[in-house]
Parts: C-alpha cells; structure tokens; sequence
C-alpha cells in the first residue's frame, strides 16, 4: 500500500466548506436525473487477475480472446462480439452471455483528451452535462483549493451491489512507478461505503468523511447498501497551500 503521507488517506473536511457541499445533495441529485448516466465498467468474476480481469473499461478484442484462450467463450461466441457495433450492444450480448457485474454508472463533466492529463486543465474540456450541475460547478471552481481543475466526474453505484475492488494504473505502465495525480474525493450525502484496502493485510480502511485523498494507485472499491448511492471525483492540481497543510509538504511526490 502506497498511501499518503504514511496514511491510507486523507480527509480533508477541514479545509473546505462540508456545509456547503452537503447543502449541494439534492442540487447533485436533480443534475443526475436530467443527465444520461453511462455504464462503461464492469467487474469480471471469470479471470483471476485483478489487472486482466476484475476491472474492464470498455472491453476490447483482446480481452476477449483472453476469455477465448480461458475457455470462458467458443470460437463462435468470440466472432459474435467481434461483429457487435458499439458499447451498448456489447453490453448487452456480455451480461446475458456472461456472468459479468456491472454495478457502476458514470456522468462525466469534464473529460480529458488524453487520460494520462486527467489533472492538467488544458487537456480537459467542460461536456454539455455539466449545465445541469451549475452549483455544484460554482462551488468546484470556486471554492475548493485547486490551482488547475481537471477531468470531473460523477460515479453512482447501484443498490445492493459493491464495487470491484480495483486501482486506477494507466494500461502499459508500471504502477510502481506512476506517481499520483492529485485530486478530492467527494461523498455530500455519506452514503457510499467506500474504502482503501491495503493489498497485504486485505484490511479495508473506511472513508468516513465528506472529503479526501488517496492514492490512487492504492486498491479501493466500496461495498453495497441498500440503495443507489453516488460520490464525486475531481481530478486537478493542488493550491501548493493545501498541499502543504494536507502533507506537510508543499513539493510532496505520492
């Protein structure tokens, strides 16, 4: 486990508005439902290895001849995705082929052109969603302690079921020596039982505040309740203030 600052996170509801931003609940919550959340991961229960398996982002052909040399689809099945059109298809033709979890939704308010700048504003550009979230824009760019504000989204976790435990590694490249970009997580009505795992010991570290960092390179997931539930991510560059009050460095690498 990576952590920060040798803790498994950080809450940081001392530094911003918690009031404030538990106030914006039902505001988020309007924005959702005139939004069009998308479903784009989904946990894979067939494969073993947390990296190949636990957490597929889109799948790709080469996912699926990885099923294919497991033995988990036939020749036949593998041509039948391969000709599928888009997500949603393939979708579909996965979750009644498969037994595939797909627990998560997503509103994106801000997407990067390149993932690997989800924390640099340049790469980043508002979506048209983010007009059904004026306040909670306000209070983003205006209130919280970013220099840059980045990619933005929001992910709902439906009810009764827990997010696959996984880590935000960029494919291709050693997690070991990615270093972590900044960020805030955000939880305005508490309800997502979200957590930090440390890898060794399997034991969960409970995020139990409005606000928070951890590394992203650490395992996370959250484990269900009964009811749909969502929190929000905003990726970014710290005010070197807050990066010094929060690490007690103003030049801290994670």
């Amino acid at each position: 486990m990576k952590g920060i600052a040798g803790k498994p996170f950080i809450n940081c509801d001392e530094y911003i508005d918690t009031d404030k931003l538990r106030s914006l609940d039902k505001k988020i919550i309007l924005g959702i439902a005139k939004s069009e959340p998308t479903k784009t991961y989904f946990s894979d229960d067939l494969l073993e290895d947390w990296e190949q398996g636990k957490h597929i982002f889109c799948p790709t052909v080469p996912y699926m001849m990885l099923l294919l040399k497991h033995k988990h689809i036939t020749h036949e099945q593998f041509l039948e995705f391969r000709d599928l059109k888009d997500w949603e298809q393939q979708q579909w033709w996965l979750h009644l082929s498969l037994p595939l979890r797909n627990p998560s939704w997503s509103i994106v308010l801000r997407t990067p052109s390149d993932y690997m700048f989800k924390n640099l504003e340049e790469y980043n550009r508002n979506t048209d969603v983010i007009k059904h979230f004026p306040e909670l824009a306000h209070f983003i760019f205006g209130e919280l302690p970013f220099k840059e504000v980045g990619r933005i989204v929001i992910f709902l976790q439906d009810q009764d079921s827990p997010v696959v435990i996984h880590r935000d590694k960029i494919n291709g490249m050693d997690p070991h020596e990615v270093h972590q970009r900044e960020f805030l997580y955000l939880q305005p009505n508490g309800l997502k039982k979200f957590f930090v795992m440390d890898d060794d010991t399997q034991e969960k570290h409970y995020v139990d505040c409005t606000s928070s960092f951890f590394n992203e390179l650490d395992y996370h997931g959250a484990d269900g309740v009964p009811r749909l539930t969502y929190s929000v991510r905003i990726d970014g560059v710290f005010k070197p203030e807050f990066r010094q009050a929060i690490t007690g460095d103003i030049n801290a690498r994670y």
